[in-house]
């Protein structure tokens, strides 16, 4: 088949139902034949930069975190004009170049300090759960999948992200997440309980990170 027009950063093949396949979710045909599985479930339109593959939930099959960045940054062109307004009281980038920000372009992508200046946001990293039969559901949105250090649901932070991995950590067999960060955005170490809850670690625990672009582990 013709490919379809993409740009891809890196790949990985692995046993996403009993057969080796690759991450973007082609299944395997035949020897040195490939064919795309369009409803594999994974995001599409999305700056992905890295990604990181471990059973997270014990149920015996792979799952994925995926980390994204930005597809352009807007706020380093001089050349973009944007609109401002207010919105329940506080002022808000209601239009770029014209477009709306309630479309899926914009929507949530900016937002107005309180003296005034505007920061534009990356988007929103991905945590990939397998089905064991080739079907992936993005859950990072789920409530109670990522806590904080307290142990309370929190709505996981959008970050510049760079790398991830999955390492057991904490020693319990359970593979954690270590994310690798840039820009304003801290690194993120988050511990698994077994069951694809992860918690944030004590920021005591890690106290400095440098601003890597990629991220590597094994055991000393």
């Amino acid at each position: 088949m013709k490919h379809r027009k993409a740009t891809a950063i890196g790949a990985w093949v692995f046993d996403l139902r009993q057969a080796a396949n690759l991450t973007r979710c082609n299944l395997p045909l035949h020897r040195r034949h490939w064919i795309e599985k369009l409803d594999s479930g994974l995001a599409s339109g999305t700056s992905s930069t890295s990604m990181a593959l471990a059973d997270m939930d014990g149920d015996g099959d792979l799952d994925l975190y995926c980390t994204h960045y930005i597809d352009f940054m807007h706020l380093i062109d001089p050349t973009t004009h944007f609109e401002m307004g207010q919105s329940n009281g506080r002022w808000i980038v209601s239009k770029v170049n014209g477009i709306s920000t309630s479309l899926p372009r914009f929507k949530d992508r900016f937002e107005v300090l309180a003296d005034g200046e505007i920061r534009e946001i990356p988007e929103a990293d991905a945590l990939y759960r397998n089905d064991g039969n080739g079907h992936l559901t993005a859950i990072q949105s789920d409530p109670g999948v990522f806590l904080d250090e307290s142990g309370r649901p929190m709505l996981y932070p959008r970050n510049w992200g760079l790398a991830v991995v999955f390492r057991d950590l904490a020693g319990d067999g359970f593979p954690d997440l270590y994310i690798s960060n840039e820009y304003a955005s801290p690194d993120r170490l988050l511990i698994n309980d077994g069951r694809g809850q992860f918690r944030a670690i004590s920021p005591l625990k890690l106290r400095h990170a440098s601003f890597n672009s990629w991220v590597s582990m094994s055991p000393t």
